[in-house]
């Protein structure tokens, strides 16, 4: 039997997910928020497009072999931080509301399962004032750092929502 080497690329939560506070900051500018304090190292979805190449380049027996690398992004705003580069890469003012978690379970479910809802509820209530684990897998893999979630807001955000 031939064994095979191979690397499980773990992504965390994706920056993308936070294009839902764009049409509330564009419209009332205000944002309803769940546990707005829980930090967040959100990962620039082109940074998880660029990490298997080099693995699969470097062939069998590469320094990734046998490894899962956690990818996140450099840095662990709070999700309060985030919504707030998010409105100044819009140019736009904005307030976040902070909701209580049935009041954000009750929205949520409108456009989500009722487990992912619970489930992303949970996590931010765990992590409610504390900073998300960072990694160093993107630079690790790729050879240079993770994007921030501010360059992930000027560079994909703001143009795919006004362009």
């Amino acid at each position: 039997m031939l064994g095979f080497a191979t690397t499980f690329l773990r992504p965390g939560g994706f920056a993308g997910n936070a294009r839902q506070w764009v049409r509330p900051i564009l419209g009332d500018g205000v944002v309803r928020l769940p546990y707005p304090e829980s930090g967040d190292s959100a990962i620039d979805e082109r940074d998880i497009a660029d990490t298997p190449a080099p693995v699969l380049l470097a062939g069998p027996g590469g320094p990734h072999d046998g490894t899962a690398p956690t990818l996140k992004g450099p840095e662990s705003p709070a999700r309060r931080q985030e919504v707030q580069i998010l409105a100044d890469a819009l140019g736009r003012e904005v307030r976040i509301d902070p909701v209580s978690h049935d009041e954000a379970r009750a929205f949520m479910t409108a456009t989500m399962p009722p487990f992912v809802t619970d489930s992303l509820l949970e996590y931010w209530a765990a992590a409610d004032g504390r900073p998300d684990q960072i990694t160093d897998a993107v630079e690790s893999v790729t050879g240079r750092p993770a994007r921030t979630f501010a360059t992930w807001a000027r560079e994909i955000a703001v143009p795919l929502t006004v362009g």
